[in-house]
């Protein structure tokens, strides 16, 4: 059969294994509602060599469909649109002229047990294992076409045009991992290790179902449980908080080969995920020499409520079930092992004011134990040194400011020269003091922030402009040497309330 795939703007053609020219089938394939995460959400990201399963059923008008593939058998289609027909078009055409088509992406191997049978309208049982290394795991697909019809208007001796579209369904669940707020910056992440999953199973898919939960049904109770596995190419755990490093997209669209792709099931308490990290090669951690660490990660997460009847509801960890199509997003984070007794107080949150002549390059500095505290200097609007005025906007500044992350292990020491990540940031308030140690929030109206410059990649520097209405000022803020607290969050850590002072701004 010749396939050609419409996926979003993208086209792909698939064909047998020797591209011969003669007795070839042609459709279309098209998948259902795009899924973060997935390997391939257009037809132009897939390789030359990708290959689909097609099977064909053929049958005279009137009779059933058979459940045999007696028209391709897994035949094996590539880009180029071509797979071989079992048998000449033209028998076809007089004696079994009603044609289904399915289809399967990868296309299987029977030398791994894989298989696909049809039993009945709409109806399959598919037998699969999953790849242990994850790189070379790909993203199952199933569908199928409507019934057609071979006539003269179609088909020649050797060709026939189906005018048929399959539409493939994600059979799979993708799981993909993100920097968590506690893992200890100044590592690379080496591979991820997930123990305790079945990886292998059979399912009932049912095409006439809508929704994914429905169409594929699998079965795992009898599967034996394994592990799989990734490597994701030294990703740095010097990174903002939340970010994904595992299911990105590159600059040539198409997605990284470090999703898991996990069977939908049920899992218990034995299933985890284990991260190795090793220090980066340019850091010294003093107060540990180990170079390499292990986060634990239990993927049994969901939290369930249970009522005893009276009223009483308790909240319990119950067990995750992966539904096929989803995507699961785990964070290496909250998480405690032996080697690596991570707690809320080693990780260290900073945001400190930035002379102008210290913002450029400044992402280049290295930070030591000394300047790893919270200095609480001051801005100074009235100072250009300080920050700057913007131009054309009254009593407005434009404040550049290091927000950023450091998280140690269980000593919670700061290394000498450690790895600092940057840190996203909200403005949160503005606060004053009325009397000794008894403070106030700005009234509304009063000051207006806007974050202009996030912390990106390796660059902490974050800036936002603040614009104040003096003449809605308390009568405290007249007073000589009268101080304001700019209030700062770092996104992931909305709890924990940094501030930076400030001095010289205008008055009513």
């Amino acid at each position: 059969t010749s396939c050609s795939q419409e996926l979003e703007e993208g086209k792909v053609q698939t064909e047998n294994n020797k591209a011969e020219l003669n007795n070839v089938v042609k459709l279309n394939f098209a998948t259902d509602a795009l899924t973060r995460g997935t390997m391939y959400d257009d037809i132009a990201q897939m390789p030359d060599d990708a290959t689909f399963g097609v099977y064909g059923y053929a049958h005279k008008d009137g009779d059933a469909t058979p459940n045999e593939p007696n028209f391709i058998n897994n035949g094996s289609a590539k880009k180029d649109g071509k797979v071989h027909v079992s048998g000449k078009v033209a028998t076809y055409k007089t004696d079994m002229p009603k044609v289904q088509l399915a289809a399967v992406y990868p296309r299987l191997d029977d030398r791994d047990g894989d298989k696909l049978v049809r039993d009945g309208k709409d109806k399959y049982t598919l037998t699969y294992s999953l790849k242990k290394d994850m790189a070379q795991q790909k993203d199952l697909m199933i569908g199928q076409a409507e019934e057609f019809e071979i006539n003269d208007k179609n088909s020649t001796d050797e060709n026939i045009n189906s005018g048929t579209k399959i539409n493939m369904h994600h059979a799979l669940t993708a799981i993909n991992f993100a920097i968590g707020d506690r893992v200890p910056t100044g590592y690379t992440i080496e591979g991820i290790l997930l123990k305790g999953l079945c990886t292998n199973g059979t399912c009932k898919v049912d095409l006439s179902k809508d929704k994914n939960v429905e169409r594929f049904k699998w079965d795992t109770k009898n599967a034996k449980k394994d592990s799989v596995y990734i490597k994701p190419n030294h990703a740095t755990t010097t990174k903002i908080n939340g970010t994904q490093f595992t299911g990105l997209k590159g600059s040539d669209k198409k997605y990284d080969n470090l999703t898991v792709f996990m069977i939908p099931q049920e899992i218990d308490k034995d299933a985890v995920a284990k991260v190795y990290l090793k220090i980066e090669g340019k850091v010294k951690i003093n107060e540990d020499k180990r170079k390499t660490k292990m986060i634990r990660i239990p993927l049994l997460t969901t939290t369930k409520t249970k009522d005893d009847g009276g009223g009483n509801v308790t909240e319990y960890k119950g067990i995750t079930e992966y539904r096929a199509g989803e995507v699961k997003l785990y964070r290496i984070s909250d998480n405690t092992y032996k080697t690596i007794n991570l707690k809320e107080t080693d990780v260290k949150l900073y945001v400190n004011p930035l002379k102008i002549k210290d913002v450029e390059n400044y992402y280049n500095h290295k930070l030591d134990s000394n300047y790893l505290k919270n200095k609480n200097a001051y801005i100074y609007f009235n100072k250009e040194t300080s920050c700057e005025k913007v131009k054309d906007q009254p009593h407005t500044y434009k404040v550049y400011i290091e927000s950023s992350r450091y998280a140690g292990d269980s000593s919670g020491k700061v290394a000498e020269r450690a790895e600092v990540a940057p840190q996203t940031f909200k403005i949160k308030r503005i606060k004053y003091e009325i009397s000794k140690d008894t403070y106030a929030d700005l009234p509304e109206g009063s000051w207006k922030a806007k974050v202009v410059k996030q912390p990106k990649g390796y660059d902490r520097v974050g800036a936002f402009t603040l614009t104040f209405h003096p003449e809605k000022f308390p009568p405290e803020l007249s007073k000589r040497n009268a101080k304001i607290y700019i209030v700062i969050v770092l996104d992931g850590f909305e709890k924990t309330e940094l501030q930076i002072k400030g001095k010289g701004f205008p008055t009513a």
